[in-house]
Order: C-alpha cells, then sequence, then structure tokens
C-alpha cells in the first residue's frame, strides 16, 4: 500500500480559509485579500476552459460584485479538509460554503452555493 499524503480536518490552514471568509463577510476586504500570495490566480471550474484570473482582475470582478450586492450571512457548510499530498508536496484546503446575499437593487434575496479550494497556501495568520 501507498499513501499520498495526509488529509486533516482540524489545521491552521482550514483556519486561514475561515478568516479570509469572515472578513469577507465583515466587507473587510484588504484584510481579506491579505490571504493571498500576490501571484494567486483563481480558476471557475465550471469553465469549459478553466482559465486563469490573476488577483488584480479578480478583487476587480469582486468590486462589481459587491457593488450590487450585500453579504448578509454565511456559513460553511460540512467539514473543511486540509489536504498536504506527498507527491509535489501539494497543500489544498476545500470547504463549502453558503453566502446569503441581498441585490442592493431591489433586496431580493437569494443564497450562493460554491466550493473553495485553496491550493499551496502560503500563508498563515
Amino acid at each position: 500500500d501507498r499513501k499520498n499524503g495526509t488529509i486533516y480536518n482540524h489545521h491552521d490552514y482550514i483556519n486561514t480559509v475561515r478568516k479570509m471568509m469572515y472578513a469577507f463577510e465583515k466587507k473587510d476586504f484588504d484584510k481579506a485579500y491579505s490571504f493571498y500570495d500576490d501571484k494567486a490566480v483563481f480558476v471557475n471550474s465550471s469553465s469549459p476552459d478553466y482559465e486563469d484570473t490573476p488577483l488584480a482582475e479578480q478583487k476587480e470582478l469582486d468590486k462589481q460584485f459587491f457593488d450590487r450586492y450585500d453579504i448578509e450571512n454565511l456559513e460553511m457548510v460540512g467539514y473543511p479538509d486540509y489536504l498536504h499530498y506527498e507527491m509535489g508536496d501539494a497543500h489544498v484546503v476545500q470547504s463549502w460554503w453558503n453566502i446569503h446575499l441581498k441585490r442592493k437593487a431591489d433586496k431580493k434575496k437569494s443564497l450562493y452555493q460554491f466550493t473553495i479550494r485553496c491550493i499551496s497556501m502560503m500563508t498563515e495568520r
């Protein structure tokens, strides 16, 4: 039998992702983005070509989104995992979230469900 790493359900990297998400909830964008390396890229896994979006461009996309929506609250769903793969020394945090939003234009509420996969986290806070 061969292992390819360890899965943790409690780890500082998981706590880092939580801190980042709660900073977004509190509209503390400077703090939220401080958890990312300047070279971070974002991938939309539902896009057909998995195109990368650099951090600066993602910040602008987020600004456009938050100009139209407020986060009413967010909740972590289930149990996050930190996976440390031995091959390639990859570090991955997976967590699942429900974000309760309110559109500013008409106060309509909606639920946005998504998965965060932070790979090769470089900064612990």
